[in-house]
């Protein structure tokens, strides 16, 4: 069959939570866009708020998955991540950009909904997690 339409591509919504290990630290929650332009790629966009030794403290990130099992419906499924973020500490003003690498793993891509954990670097070490609902084709 022929390329999907736009109007096709899987679209990701979610919850997402990330930690980096640095100094300072860094912790916030917020939303999770994503697409799938191609059957193993999927181009994610989180912002989260939170705090930094005390200060309100903001994330964005524009991160590219590799996905190894895309259309999984059991178990769970491996990805690459890579990309760039952003954090800002308010009380400071003091914005930081960093790139991002790292490995996930998510329940049931394949599927309509599944949780997410992430590890790897970027801003010091980098963990997330977050729940994801697919709008699938």
């Amino acid at each position: 069959p022929g390329r999907p339409l736009a109007a096709q591509h899987p679209v990701e919504y979610g919850v997402h939570a990330v930690a980096t290990f640095a100094t300072p630290d860094l912790v916030a929650g917020g939303g999770y866009a994503a697409v799938r332009p191609g059957e193993r790629t999927r181009l994610a966009l989180t912002l989260a708020a939170g705090t930094s030794d005390g200060d309100v403290a903001f994330r964005g990130e524009l991160l590219g998955h590799f996905l190894l099992s895309p259309r999984a419906t059991h178990g769970v499924g491996f990805y690459a991540l890579g990309g760039a973020a952003v954090a800002d500490v308010e009380s400071t003003g003091d914005t930081q950009g960093y790139m991002v690498l790292g490995l996930g793993v998510e329940s049931r891509p394949g599927t309509r909904s599944g949780w997410a954990l992430e590890a790897g670097i970027g801003g010091g070490l980098r963990i997330a997690a977050g729940y994801r609902w697919r709008r699938l084709p």
